[in-house]
């Protein structure tokens, strides 16, 4: 399979959700024969902790004249509290293995369940390298991603699901914890120690003054210019003086017919064209962007961003290229690269750093730009927002962002990133922040233990470092009110309901409140207030279901009978 290879991209990840994402201290590899090796100690040792019987593990087998890599395996399920032990069969097969990235589709049928001739359970194990370690250990990432597949239709879809997720998530959690006592998980604080030296690594790309100006001004307009002005020049030289008339008078020599003219125009428009390129030049020289050697000031969360590369970024100029730079803004703050003259895969391998943060940053906001000169509006060749919230810090170590937008989407552009997010205040991040509230709001604020802000976390999907700090009973108020409860962190508002299985969740930042306001208990609010929250424009698309209205001014959340 590893020979046939031909880069084929690596699957997405499937639509029913991540069992497990976690990062490991063993080679791709290695981690590959460890779970699917038919001599593994593994598979049997998990079959042991779950109670499954009978397991039977094939012998891969080459299928479809060659193509594809596949094995059966056989087991007996241990009974749960509510269904039977059965019979369960995976057909397991590779879909890419290239000896650095593996992803194995495992399809699992139960046809002894409840329904269970009415579909399949498909589980995707993807994988790929992981980030180097400091010790210059090789590291892998293991995604567990799943489906339903329904066979044939069924009104207990939801219940099904419903179940399955639920079986999933307490299996894998199992699985989890037996491949983390095999293997060494990788802490995220190991990967942070290893910042000062990836960026130490990060060389810029040489800059010569003079060849730049060679490759910037070695154009058609530049020469054309360079040529007619001499050939004029010479013929000033060569040619005598002409003989005062018409309106001319000593000190002014007009052109003597239409042709001159013409000419003396043309030198006019080509010598400030000529003009402004050189402006743009020296303008662009003098924004040398990189913060190499300038350390953030301050304790609190300090953000570190690596511009290394980009990536078929649009071409805008006249002569196929154009001339990027790179503008980073957080929390109002704004960064920007130097100017990469006439190139489409620029190569930047610049640093910056942003002031210590009293609160930990929401979201990062990335646009490319084509310089065109120190009067003239930039034109954005695409953007891109990364969410800190929706986003595990480790796994910005080191990324390639899609940018956005029509240039940008029409060329496919991307952006080579190394992101670093650490509070250098310790371990008492939560104690500061919480103190900061209650001197705010006059008021006690109990801090959340562990396990609730754990729970938290998980519900929501939220990185580590977000922490819960008060949460509500109360109804989200749309055509009719659905009863939940409402958390809040130091970044988001989340909101969860459960009505007889239906599950309604989403959560916003705080930072894309426009406004808030508070409306007295009326009749049609069944006497308790309503607390009315207004977003920015064009933000919080992904909590759009969970809106009472939707206008020109942005989304609303209608909050009632907010209760401890």
């Amino acid at each position: 399979m590893e020979s046939r290879d031909q880069g084929s991209e690596i699957p997405s990840n499937l639509p029913g959700g991540v069992l497990l994402d976690q990062l490991y201290v063993i080679a791709p590899s290695d981690l590959n024969t460890l779970l699917f090796c038919p001599e593994s100690s593994f598979p049997r040792s998990l079959a042991e902790l779950q109670g499954t019987t009978e397991l039977q593990l094939g012998s891969w087998k080459f299928e479809n004249g060659e193509e594809s890599l596949k094995r059966v395996v056989t087991y007996i399920k241990a009974a749960s509290k509510l269904i039977k032990a059965v019979k369960g069969t995976e057909e397991q097969s590779y879909l890419k293995a290239d000896g650095k990235v593996y992803a194995v589709l495992a399809v699992v049928s139960t046809p002894d369940v409840p329904y269970g001739s009415s579909f399949k359970t498909e589980l995707l194990y993807c994988i790929t390298p992981g980030p180097e370690l400091p010790l210059g250990e090789q590291s892998s990432r293991l995604v567990i991603s799943w489906r339903m597949n329904f066979i044939q239709s069924t009104m207990m879809k939801g219940m099904i699901e419903n179940g399955a997720r639920q079986g999933l998530r307490e299996s894998y959690e199992q699985y989890a914890s037996l491949l983390g006592q095999t293997v060494k998980p990788v802490d995220s604080k190991d990967i942070g120690t290893d910042k000062d030296q990836i960026l130490a690594s990060l060389q810029a790309e040489p800059q010569s003054d003079w060849k730049l100006a060679v490759q910037y001004f070695a154009n058609f307009t530049v020469i054309s210019s360079f040529v007619m002005g001499l050939y004029a020049l010479v013929h000033v030289w060569l040619a005598g003086p002409n003989v005062i008339q018409g309106l001319e008078f000593v000190g002014l020599d007009m052109p003597d017919s239409i042709g001159e003219f013409i000419v003396a125009g043309i030198l006019v428009l080509q010598a400030e064209r000529v003009l402004g390129m050189i402006s743009r030049f020296m303008k662009a020289r003098a924004q040398k962007g990189s913060d190499h050697g300038v350390k953030a000031q301050g304790d609190g969360w300090l953000l570190t961003v690596a511009l290394i590369e980009g990536s078929n970024l649009a071409a805008v100029d006249t002569t196929g290229f154009s001339d990027p730079y790179v503008v980073f803004t957080c929390n109002g703050k704004t960064r920007t690269s130097s100017i990469k003259f006439q190139k489409t895969d620029p190569l930047w391998n610049e640093i910056f750093e942003f002031d210590a943060m009293d609160d930990p940053p929401s979201v990062l906001d990335v646009e490319v730009f084509d310089f065109d000169g120190p009067f003239d509006e930039a034109t954005s060749l695409g953007h891109a927002e990364i969410n800190f919230v929706r986003t595990n810090i480790s796994d910005l170590a080191d990324v390639w962002i899609q940018l956005n937008g029509k240039l940008a989407t029409a060329c496919q552009s991307k952006l080579h990133l190394r992101i670093f997010l650490n509070n250098t205040k310790g371990n008492n991040v939560v104690r500061e922040y919480i103190s900061k509230m209650e001197k705010e709001v006059g008021k006690k604020i109990n801090v959340r233990s562990p396990q609730t802000n754990s729970a938290f976390q998980k519900l929501f999907g939220l990185p580590p470092e977000e922490f819960l700090i008060n949460d509500f009973t109360c109804h989200l108020k749309r055509k009719m009110p659905l009863q939940g409860r409402l958390f809040l962190s130091a970044r988001i508002i989340g909101f969860h309901a459960n009505l007889f299985g239906h599950k309604t969740k989403f959560f916003f930042l705080w930072e894309d409140i426009e406004d808030i306001q508070f409306l007295s208990p009326t009749l049609a609010s069944m006497g308790s207030p309503i607390v009315v929250m207004t977003l920015h424009r064009g933000r919080g698309s992904e909590a759009r279901h969970g809106a009472k209205t939707q206008d020109e001014e942005g989304l609303s959340w209608h909050f009632g009978g907010l209760e401890l």
